[in-house]
């Protein structure tokens, strides 16, 4: 069965990220399945919810396709490494498309159910997407998360100072009392 489910897995990949086939979910996943990703901590549930999440990256980067590097399968699992490639030409998360291309690694790991996908778990690294679309700064040596930090830190000072200027404006002489 395993040369079987990692076809079908391929194919979902395939017919939903690159052909936009959001449909050929219903084929393959459970009523129940789960998709579990960084996107929130609980699960998107059913295969209205697997659509939802790939309606969200296809509507961020509609030609999307996907260049698969690695398939494994182990009893009822199957374990996926590829990359997503696409150009951000919708909203992704609240930020406006930039334009910008992206190959985004992926590691996604399958567990099947009498032959049907019943749950998914993604990995992938936010930062390294939001660094190719041009919302965070890539800067030589130096970890993400520290570019991140930095990035928070400068807008809660931001937020600090209007704050400050909002009450100025309504308890004036509060600025004098400080």
């Amino acid at each position: 069965m395993s040369h079987e489910d990692k076809i079908r897995i391929h194919a979902l990949l395939d017919e939903v990220f690159t052909k936009g086939n959001l449909n050929y979910v219903h084929e393959v996943c459970t009523d129940d399945v789960e998709l579990f990703t960084h996107v929130r901590p609980a699960p998107f549930v059913g295969p209205a919810g697997v659509m939802e999440f790939a309606g969200m990256i296809r509507g961020a980067f509609p030609d999307s396709r996907v260049e698969m590097h690695d398939l494994l399968s182990e009893g009822d699992l199957v374990a996926a490494r590829y990359t997503l490639h696409g150009t951000h030409l919708g909203s992704l998360a609240g930020l406006p498309a930039t334009g910008s291309t992206v190959a985004v690694a992926i590691q996604e790991m399958f567990r099947l159910q009498d032959g049907r996908v019943r749950e998914l778990r993604l990995k992938l690294d936010p930062m390294q997407v939001m660094q190719q679309i041009g919302v965070l700064p890539v800067s030589d040596g130096v970890p993400p998360a520290l570019i991140m930090m930095a990035h928070v830190r400068r807008r809660i000072g931001h937020v600090r100072s209007l704050l400050r200027r909002v009450g100025d404006v309504l308890q004036p002489g509060a600025a004098a009392r400080r």
